[in-house]
């Protein structure tokens, strides 16, 4: 499949006074734009230091969307956990966040903490990991920084949505007569892309795999 670079190229040739640096740029941000849309899992994200009555932890700001936490007590007992918020969590029970009650959880929430994001359980952990358990994972849409050399995944029929994607972006600055043009052709596109990438798998919705060098579980 084709590169970043040669995806560069092919846009410049509508807009070759777009420089090399920006149009870099632009496609990061139609990439960026295209997981969150089709809500694309790009990396799992383990929390691998689970304290014993400690409810939040830090959440990196990479990790812009989370999908889906699975917990872990041993390698043959695991489950999903059920997404809620802090506003439910406070609904249900206005003193929820003061409980001194512990256990495994059953639901995960992100909300904003003292020196960012977090991520919390409910109820609070109540074992610490030893030997490896327990961890959760996080199932995220996960952003890194795109070069020149990153590879199309094979899963993407072609080129052409982050083509019509840049000249969009592109001109709604530089070419707005075109601007109106270009986003019928990307949202097209666009569609065509989703569709595919959803049902890779027949019968079952699929999520796609980012580019190699991109795609990996890391663990904090």
């Amino acid at each position: 499949m084709k590169t970043v670079d040669q995806v560069i190229t092919r846009f410049r040739r509508h807009y070759p006074g777009c420089d090399a640096a920006t149009a870099l740029d632009l496609f990061q941000t139609a990439y960026k734009r295209l997981l969150d849309k089709a809500e694309f899992r790009t990396a799992d994200v383990t929390l691998s230091s689970i304290v014993a009555g400690q409810r939040e932890y830090d959440w990196a700001e990479a990790d812009l969307r989370v999908y889906g936490v699975t917990w872990f007590t041993s390698a043959d007992s695991f489950r999903a956990l059920r997404p809620t918020s802090e506003d439910a969590l406070r609904d249900r029970d206005p003193a929820w966040k003061e409980s001194t009650s512990t256990g495994d959880p059953c639901a995960f929430y992100l909300a904003a903490g003292t020196s960012g994001v977090v991520i919390g359980f409910d109820q609070t952990p109540g074992t610490t990991t030893t030997g490896g358990y327990p961890y959760a994972v996080c199932h995220c849409e996960e952003h890194v920084a795109i070069s020149g050399s990153t590879a199309i995944p094979f899963s993407m029929l072609d080129e052409m949505y982050f083509v019509y994607a840049m000249c969009e972006f592109w001109a709604y600055e530089e070419d707005v007569t075109k601007a109106a043009l270009w986003e019928r052709k990307r949202v097209a596109e666009e569609s065509v892309q989703i569709e595919h990438l959803k049902k890779l798998a027949p019968g079952e919705e699929t999520v796609i795999l980012a580019p190699a060098v991109m795609f990996r579980t890391r663990v904090r």
